[in-house]
């Protein structure tokens, strides 16, 4: 094993230490987040299902198949909103580990505490827009494409949902179109750090549609309609990130020269 790839290890695993340190305060943030979110899903899921069933046709209904359904659909999305809390807490754990060792590392993710802010905020902003355009379009286009499709088998058919499969659907629209409007931060990270290149990321666009195209399927099932439907814009945005990338890139050749100079 040679040296460097010696220190590396080591540089990681003092990362590792630093996060562990503070694990007692991530799951009291965790547990009380958790908590809290509990307490919030009841009138959370009578909002997904009451603005959601709003915007689709009549022919859709959401059962309820036994009195823990409800209170187990509760509990993942207690969890789930104790994830989310936890989850900048533990990425700020994360950095503190990792800036003063970031140089030594030889990766150049070395930010300003004015970068960290900027990309932090530009981060919401993102998931924001991604969750909002899954609510306020692709969510109702979904099940709308859905209603079509059973309507073209038989018109009086009813879609029906059990309260979990719906709150599922929903939530993994809303939050996968949230992550994937990360991916122009993601790519820039990847480019400012070195690990790749525009031109290597360029290269691998054939399987990133591909992998697009099972998360699609993993979303809403295997029907091809409503999976090119999610699948499609994702393929836009991805190619917006690559021209993001391209500009990154761009910039970090730019400063590369600089410190050369």
């Amino acid at each position: 094993m040679s040296e460097g790839y010696q220190q590396t290890l080591e540089e990681i695993d003092e990362v590792l230490k630093g996060v562990r340190g503070n694990l007692l305060k991530i799951l009291i943030v965790a547990a009380v987040a958790s908590s809290i979110g509990y307490l919030l899903t009841y009138p959370a899921i009578s909002i997904i299902e009451t603005q959601m069933l709003s915007m689709v046709e009549n022919n859709v209904e959401v059962i309820y198949i036994g009195p823990l359904e409800l209170v187990v659909v509760q509990i993942k999305l207690g969890f789930l909103f104790g994830l989310i809390v936890t989850l900048p807490l533990i990425l700020h754990y994360i950095y503190q580990a990792i800036d003063e060792r970031i140089e030594r590392i030889n990766v150049g993710l070395n930010f300003t505490k004015r970068e960290v802010f900027t990309l932090a905020i530009l981060s919401v902003v993102l998931f924001g827009i991604g969750a909002a355009y899954a609510w306020f379009l692709m969510a109702p286009l979904t099940f709308e494409a859905l209603v079509l499709m059973t309507e073209m088998v038989d018109p009086d058919m009813r879609i029906t949902y059990t309260i979990s499969k719906f709150i599922q659907l929903v939530a993994l629209l809303v939050i996968g179109f949230g992550l994937t409007f990360q991916m122009p931060i993601f790519l820039n990270l990847l480019i400012r750090s070195g690990l790749m290149s525009y031109e290597s990321i360029k290269a691998k666009r054939k399987l990133i549609y591909v992998i697009i195209l099972i998360l699609s399927a993993f979303i809403t099932g295997p029907t091809i309609i409503t999976q090119f439907m999610v699948a499609l814009p994702l393929f836009l945005f991805f190619e917006v990130s690559l021209i993001a990338a391209k500009w990154a890139e761009k910039r970090r050749t730019a400063r590369l020269s600089k410190t050369v100079d």
